[in-house]
This record gives C-alpha cells, structure tokens and sequence, in this order.
C-alpha cells in the first residue's frame, strides 16, 4: 500500500483547487481523520489542514462539504490543543451560521454536535454564545428537527448553561419548556436533556421555570429502574439541583420548598433510596438529591423511613468516590 503524503493530500483542500477534486480531498481527508490513528490526525493537522477545513465551512458550499469539514474539523478537535487552534481559525461563527435555516438537518445535527464538543472549554463556550448560538440550538429542539439534531442541541446547550449569563440567554430564549416537552419524548437521548436542565437549575431563575413547566414528574418517572444508569445519574442530578435551588444569595426562599415538596409528591424518594444500594452507578447523585430533599424536617422523616441510612451509612465507610460519601453525610 503506498504511503500517503499529508502535505499534497491536505494542499488539495486549498481554494485554487477544482471544486471536485477538492470534494474528494476531503472525503479522503475526512475518513482519514475519522477512522485513522492518532499519529494521522497529528500528520494533518501538521500539513495545515485546520484553516482549510475552517474555510470550507464558509458560504457557497453544498451541505456535503459543510458536513464533513465539520465532522473533520471534530475529530481533530479530539486533541485539546487542536480545539482552541480551530476556534482560533474563526470556526465558531461558521458553525453558528451552519445552525441556520439555510443548512440541511443532517448539517444542523453535526454542526450542533460539534459546537458541544468545543463548548467543552469554556473560553470557547463563551465565543459560542456570543456568535448567536443559544437561539439557533433552542430553535433546534423544537418539532421540525430530526432526533439527532435534538439531542446535539441539548447537549450542546447543557455545556453553554455551566456560564450563569449564557444559562440566563438560554432561558430567556424558551429552552426549558422545549427541553420539558423532550423529556417525555420517546426517542430524544434524555441524558443530554437532563443533563441541560441540572446545569439550568443551578440559576435561580431558571429554577423556578423548570419546575412550573412540569419536568418534576417527568424526572421522576426517568429515576425509574429503566432506565439507563446514565439517565439516572443525570435526572437525580437535576431533582437534587432543583431541590436545593435558590440556596444562592437574593434567591425567593418560598421557592426552594415547593420544588421539594414536588420532588416528594411525585414520589421520587423510594427511587433515589434504590440508587444507594449494591450494584449502583449512581450513587453521588442519588445521595445528593436526598440530600437537597431533607433540607426539609418533614421530608428526612420520610427519606429515613425509606430505609435510606443503612445505605448512606455505608457508603461513609465504602471505597465509592468522595462527592458519594460527601452527598452521605
């Protein structure tokens, strides 16, 4: 098998290049970046491939190129240092732009995905949220998008809402009740869209939203035995975060009991108490949100005859990671 020259591969990507040959460069590149050893995607990204990738994300392009520059440029954002290089190449407001009406659904879902994976850093979560993203990802998660789309969309707006303004912005925009109405939904990956509203319980206002919108019977239903170990860890999560709200300073205290007092009424201690026992992934967050919950005198009473201490107790004594035994105490 021949070996393969990076340099010319990647210079076939350049704008001089036929529009053809450059569409094969980079599928080429693409699968390259994809599926091929690091050491590839070290020799790429070494050959100068970022800003040409970057630039193939620009207008007058067809949504096939858009759609695999994007996905290249993700899989060379698999190296941290890759991530900020891109973002500082200017790929940010080209995938914002991607988000738009004017791109197909499978682009939509990509450009989406790939947005979540630099939000990751929060320097470029900020850019994100500042080239317009939050009200093209929340357009995302309404009717009109496909399954993938919607699910890119609230993973992606999760890790923009750990910045307490752009969590702010992403309410403002109308998430919550769009991400309420996908918990219900029988196809959307409900660990991304738990996961958005924990990190959207930890604003105040925000709070107060997801409650009123009805996500607290729905998370309940999903601490369910099933569902996946992972969508537990991310609805105790967010129960235990919509519990605890309003802990922070200015926050209406009034609204701290009635999201407990729907917690409980919803019928979630037992679930949480199940989570604590052998053979649990979750037990941090299960522990956490008992925690929030018996804040409340009349709702330890009900967590004790639940039988949650003996659980609790060991895990103080048990190997199980330190934020668990924490939550224990």
């Amino acid at each position: 098998m021949p070996r393969i020259n990076y340099v010319q591969l990647v210079c076939k990507l350049g704008a001089d290049i036929p529009l053809d040959q450059r569409e094969k460069a980079l599928t080429d590149v693409g699968h390259l970046c994809l599926n091929g050893h690091p050491d590839i995607r070290v020799a790429i990204t070494a050959a100068g491939a970022i800003p040409l990738l970057v630039r193939l994300l620009g207008p007058g392009l067809s949504d096939e190129v858009h759609y695999n520059a994007a996905a290249a440029l993700d899989a060379l954002s698999w190296n941290p240092h890759n991530k900020v290089a891109i973002a500082a190449t200017g790929a940010v407001p080209l995938l914002v732009q991607l988000l738009g009406p004017g791109s197909s659904a499978d682009v939509h879902s990509n450009a989406a995905g790939v947005l979540g994976s630099f939000a990751e850093n929060a320097a470029i979560a900020v850019a994100i949220a500042a080239a317009g993203a939050i009200p093209l990802l929340v357009l995302l998660l309404g009717p009109g998008s496909t399954t993938d789309a919607k699910t890119h969309a609230a993973g992606t707006l999760a890790d923009l809402a750990v910045n307490s303004e752009s969590a702010g912005t992403i309410a403002a925009a109308g998430a919550i009740p769009a991400l309420v109405q996908l918990l219900a939904s029988s196809s959307t990956s409900k660990v991304h869209v738990a996961a958005a509203l924990k990190k959207l319980a930890q604003n105040a206002a925000c709070a107060a939203t997801i409650v009123s919108a009805g996500a607290i019977p729905l998370l309940v239903q999903l601490l369910g035995p099933s569902s996946p170990a992972s969508v537990q860890e991310a609805t105790a999560g967010a129960l235990g975060d919509l519990a605890a709200a309003g802990c922070g300073q200015g926050w209406n205290v009034y609204i701290l009991p009635a999201a407990a007092n729907a917690i409980v009424k919803a019928g979630a201690i037992p679930l949480p108490v199940q989570l604590l026992g052998p053979g649990s992934e979750v037990h941090a967050n299960a522990a956490g949100a008992l925690a929030s919950i018996a804040i409340f005198p009349e709702h330890a009473a009900t967590i004790s005859a639940s039988g949650a201490i003996p659980p609790l107790v060991q895990l103080l004594g048990s190997s199980f990671d330190y934020a668990a035994q924490e939550n224990a105490t």
